[in-house]
């Protein structure tokens, strides 16, 4: 019986990993994040692993795949390393990320971003402010939500940026997380669906504690905010709001446009709120889309201002007098009175059609013999701004006024004006752009003729230059002459891709009513104080999808061979479009399917279960009364 009950219990136990082949619990020591990578990806599916107490030093990204997790014992911390010459970070790449988000739950560890030892010039990309070293990011996409994520009992402190950052999400919840000094947002919801954030404590510093940006369905409850006063390194302390709900359109941090969706059913409630610095919930919405179903109702406010929106004077509520859930809802319509709020224009390029003429400014001469003349660059047409750089399209877009007259020292000279020309030569050398006019004037003298008449004598010519100059001077935009791409053509289908060159704004696949843009660049249109018109451009890289083309990565997939007239290609710099005729063809070979490494486990298996049943098959029929 003894030995029956043993085979039962090998045969159970083999059947039971045989249905969760490929999850695994890994337990790692401290050790360096490529060691904390390679046991994420060898955890196989629905696996797990563990942090040991112990600091673990990041040198780099963790990045965690889809249905696994990630678990802290208490005492396990993941510190930025200050032994570092430049950021590993950006505003693309966080600490720790999640890339491909589904079924992930981030618990029970430390994260420091250790900000306060480290470069404070880190922090922030080239026209953005503190949108580096983000703790945890969960980022999926418009066309492929993430789902299903959980980030609880975390101590997340001492970022550039923001503590969690979740981007089209449908299915969050944060946590019971502790998160002090992470000076952009502590959790930031942006474009996302069924966002929660319960029993968290956050000490703020600038931006907010909470913000919903584009969200759908999310709730606030449970959780402490109060002002951070500890140090920073430089950054501005008292900058920040509680929570912040509204719809941004589009966002610096490399966000891009997230109009397509709107904010409505967000509930704000049973929190307290002490003093984070500015407004204890600031409704901010700059979006000509109406939102709806905004509550905010039964929190504590201590020594703040209750409620804010942007440029709506709200009733005098207090701490005595609180807003009820209907009054809280209706201040969101009242929004909708001011036109155009904080309105930007996204222009499709970057090309400006301004003439000198437009500008009042007044050119002052100088003498130079019989010319005064002068030249004033005012700035320049076609003007973008990418990565801090200003670019143009060519030398000729500067926008230049002169001025050419007749010296007038000149008024008791006896003589007249023939002609007068000028001409404008650009150039750019050493940073400097240097506009230059020569002026060609054919004069004469007055002299009396043997009659005694005025006549005008000999034509006589002088020369003059004058210059501006114009420091530090955009650079000039490299143009390609054209754009080509690479197509693979299979049996049955043909993947194809317009190749990036140079500074690349946009690319976009049309097959009939079907199109995938591929956005890399999204620019807003502003204005010196002078009148001069420029494009500011911010990169992202996200798709813009109508129809159903197929696409894997970069690639765009046709199931047919390939034919120039079933698919366009158009790309875009800031100032020009190319439509890409030109492609390589590689004949390919469909690839095999891969053999899943577990599959050589189960046949291992199989066989030795098939070995221990045959050794044990008298026992086996005896147990179950087989004859």
């Amino acid at each position: 019986m003894q030995k029956n009950i043993k085979l039962f219990s090998l045969l159970i136990l083999f059947l039971l990993l045989s249905g969760t082949a490929g999850a695994e619990t890994i337990t790692l020591n401290p050790c360096s994040q490529d060691d904390i990578n390679t046991a994420l990806k060898n955890a196989g599916e629905n696996g797990t692993v563990i942090l040991t107490a112990g600091e673990y030093p990041l040198k780099g990204p963790v990045y965690v795949p889809r249905n696994i997790n990630l678990i802290g014992e208490p005492g396990a911390k993941f510190l930025v390393s200050s032994d570092i010459s430049s950021p590993w970070f950006s505003p693309t790449v966080g600490a720790v990320n999640l890339f491909d988000p589904f079924n992930n739950t981030v618990k029970g560890f430390e994260i420091d971003g250790n900000c306060l030892k480290l470069n404070n010039d880190w922090a922030n990309s080239p026209g953005h402010a503190h949108d580096q070293e983000q703790l945890i990011k969960a980022i999926g996409s418009r066309n492929n939500f993430g789902k299903n994520i959980i980030i609880s009992n975390m101590t997340l402190r001492n970022a550039f940026g923001d503590g969690i950052q979740a981007r089209c999400i449908d299915g969050i919840i944060c946590e019971s997380n502790t998160i002090i000094n992470c000076q952009h947002e502590s959790i930031y919801f942006s474009a996302s669906k069924h966002c929660f954030a319960f029993f968290n404590e956050m000490a703020v510093i600038t931006s907010d504690g909470v913000r919903y940006d584009n969200c759908l369905e999310g709730e606030s409850k449970g959780n402490k905010i109060w002002k951070y006063s500890g140090d920073s390194n430089g950054a501005y302390k008292g900058g920040a709001n509680g929570f912040q709900v509204g719809d941004a359109q589009v966002s610096k941090g490399y966000d891009g446009r997230k109009d397509w969706i709107t904010t409505k059913n967000i509930t704000i409630h049973d929190n307290i709120i002490s003093d984070p610095g500015r407004q204890g919930v600031l409704l901010d919405d700059v979006s000509r889309n109406p939102a709806s179903n905004v509550y905010v109702h039964d929190n504590i406010f201590v020594n703040t201002t209750e409620l804010r929106t942007m440029g709506v004077h709200v009733d005098d509520y207090s701490i005595n007098n609180p807003p009820s859930m209907e009054e809280s809802e209706k201040i969101f319509e009242k929004i909708y009175d001011i036109q155009n709020l904080l309105s930007l224009e996204y222009p499709e390029n970057a090309v400006t059609q301004q003439t000198a003429d437009q500008f009042s400014y007044k050119v002052i001469e100088t003498e130079n013999g019989k010319i005064a003349g002068g030249i004033k660059i005012l700035g320049f047409n076609n003007l973008s701004i990418i990565d801090n750089q200003s670019y143009i399209s060519d030398p000729k877009d500067a926008i230049i006024k002169t001025s050419v007259i007749r010296n007038p020292s000149l008024d008791l000279w006896f003589g007249g004006i023939e002609d007068i020309q000028r001409d404008v030569n650009i150039s750019i050398e050493n940073d400097t752009l240097t506009a230059t006019m020569t002026v060609k004037m054919t004069w004469y003298n007055y002299q009396r003729n043997k009659l005694g008449k005025l006549t005008a004598g000999k034509l006589q010519t002088s020369i003059a230059t004058f210059n501006d100059s114009y420091y530090p001077a955009p650079r000039v935009i490299e143009q390609p002459a054209e754009i080509k791409g690479i197509i693979y053509q299979y049996s049955d289908h043909f993947d194809i891709k317009a190749l990036k060159q140079g500074i690349c704004k946009d690319i976009t696949y049309q097959s009939g009513d079907n199109t995938s843009k591929q956005v890399f660049l999204v620019g807003t249109r502003n204005q010196t104080a002078e009148g001069v018109k420029y494009t500011e451009y911010s990169r992202l890289e996200h798709w813009e999808e109508e129809g159903n083309l197929t696409r894997f990565g970069d690639w765009i997939q046709v199931n047919r061979t390939y034919d120039p007239s079933i698919i366009q290609v158009t790309a875009s710099t800031p100032y020009k479009k190319y439509q890409v005729t030109e492609f390589e063809i590689i004949e390919k070979e469909a690839p095999k399917e891969p053999i899943n490494p577990w599959f050589y486990a189960k046949i291992v298996f199989w066989v030795f279960l098939s070995i221990t049943i045959r050794f044990y098959w008298n026992e086996i029929k005896s147990m179950f009364g087989i004859e």
